[in-house]
């Protein structure tokens, strides 16, 4: 039985892919051909190391097309549109995040974390859900809010300012993106509130 056009298109873009690549268990093709992480987000590939493989004479191991998803901070300093200082406040906060969730399946929002049902919190989740607190204060975030805050669209659910734009019906020019460089100017200034105000006194001072 012949297949139909769907069905040679899904058989051409299956066979195209190398045999020596490993893009991981995760890894799937959408309707549209394109590679995406356990069905959502896209998909980044690249030449990487197989760690599978010893080290050889060279100290080197072979070279294998892997990929990775897609992240959207990543992509938006690699394309200079926010620095790297406020990319490494979004990767504190995450981290934040993660920590203070622990192995819970709670949110940080609903101010509802627990640690092992014998050990407690640790001090590390504690710090972290403090952290997590003054982040949500600041940004007066909400379980119903966040979805409406252009940080938290791009840092949490890995989507683009332009997405965001579209989904609240705001400009897709350039509003979004100097919203997001606010709202991480501000991130930042809550994890390093020293080193901001050194940097503004010398900005200030230089401009007298």
């Amino acid at each position: 039985m012949s297949r139909t056009p769907a069905a040679r298109r899904r058989h051409a873009a299956a066979a195209t892919i190398d045999a020596h690549s490993d893009y991981g268990p995760s890894v799937t093709r959408n309707r549209d051909g394109h590679l995406v992480s356990n069905g959502a987000g896209l998909v980044v590939l690249e030449d990487r190391e197989d760690i599978s493989h010893d080290l050889n004479s060279a100290a080197r191991r072979p070279v294998v097309r892997g990929a990775r998803r897609w992240d959207a901070m990543s992509a938006l300093e690699a394309d200079g549109v926010i620095t790297h200082r406020q990319h490494e406040a979004s990767n504190r906060w995450l981290d934040d995040l993660s920590r203070a969730c622990g192995g819970s399946h709670a949110s940080f929002l609903s101010v509802f974390v627990s640690g092992g049902e014998k050990t407690g919190l640790t001090e590390g989740q504690r710090k972290a859900m403090k952290a997590c607190r003054r982040v949500a204060l600041a940004f007066n975030l909400t379980a119903e809010s966040c979805r409406s805050s252009v940080l938290w669209r791009v840092v949490i659910d890995n989507q683009t300012p332009a997405d965001w734009a579209k989904s609240q019906h705001v400009d897709q020019s350039t509003l979004p993106y100097d919203w997001l460089r606010r709202d991480l100017d501000r991130l930042d200034e809550l994890y390093n509130p020293v080193a901001v105000r050194h940097v503004t006194l010398i900005a200030a001072y230089s401009a007298a």
